[in-house]
């Protein structure tokens, strides 16, 4: 009695595309177990959880002075995080005069137009840089300036992926 292949071949093809979808469905349920996206898919992390601080030094300055926006971006947890940039569009009150990271990489940092952007490589856990973005405000009163974190590695928080610091010039 003969049986033919394609008979033979649909069993264990379907088995192994059940093994797969009951493998992928455990990995998307684990991955929000506790709130959190931790995906793995053996040893390796799928995503990294960035942290954005941001702070202005002095806070209040006469026009033409110089004050510095100082921004830490930390890695959380997760894997490390691969391709980080730091984007900071400056308020138009403000002159650029420079920027600066703890990284000593020069030329990570470039504007245009009246965004700074600076890019900080690949971040380990653990891992915090430091970027200062030197400016000097033309106008009096009060302003407010953003800075985003971004990365090429999936994100576990978003919500701290921004930061905001307020500044006076008299």
């Amino acid at each position: 009695m003969s049986t033919n292949t394609t008979e033979r071949r649909f069993p264990v093809l379907a088995m192994v595309l059940l093994g797969a979808a009951f493998a992928l469905a455990a990995v998307v349920l684990a991955s929000f177990a506790g709130g959190t996206a931790q995906a793995q898919v053996g040893t390796e992390h799928l995503a990294a959880d960035l942290r954005i601080t941001k702070a202005v030094k002095p806070n209040s300055v006469p026009v033409g002075q110089r004050q510095t926006f100082v921004i830490k971006v930390t890695n959380e947890r997760g894997d490390t995080a691969r391709s980080v940039v730091v984007t900071d569009p400056l308020p138009n009150v403000v002159n650029f005069v420079r920027a600066s990271t703890s990284r000593h990489d020069p030329g990570s940092c470039r504007k245009s137009g009246h965004t700074v952007t600076c890019n900080l490589g690949n971040l380990k856990v653990g891992g915090k840089v430091t970027v200062n973005i030197f400016v000097r405000p033309t106008k009096a009163g009060r302003y407010r300036n953003r800075a985003y974190v971004e990365h090429r590695t999936a994100e576990l928080q978003s919500v701290d992926n921004i930061d905001g610091a307020r500044a006076r010039a008299s």
